[in-house]
């Protein structure tokens, strides 16, 4: 967790995750939006490429910027993983 100009930032680190069910894409949304009712940046980092196709097909990668939507995952990052 860091704060940058009043704003707190906190990166849930993804590496470690291979797969994701329902629940913990539950769990993803909310902590969401608890985030951003308290103004907070709530950010994905280091997700597999399985588990990011997963949160794209979902739709959940766009709420957190990643893959195609944003820049938290480049695509060499991607590719490296497959």
């Amino acid at each position: 967790m860091r704060v940058i100009e009043g704003t707190i930032l906190v990166t849930v680190d993804l590496s470690e995750v291979a797969h994701i069910d329902s629940s913990g894409i539950a769990t993803l949304i909310e902590a969401l939006k608890i985030a951003r009712a308290r103004n907070t940046n709530l950010s994905l980092k280091g997700s597999q490429c399985r588990l990011l196709d997963v949160l794209e097909v979902t739709g959940i990668a766009a709420l957190f910027g990643l893959g195609n939507q944003g820049t938290n995952v480049s695509q060499g990052d991607k590719e490296s993983k497959k």
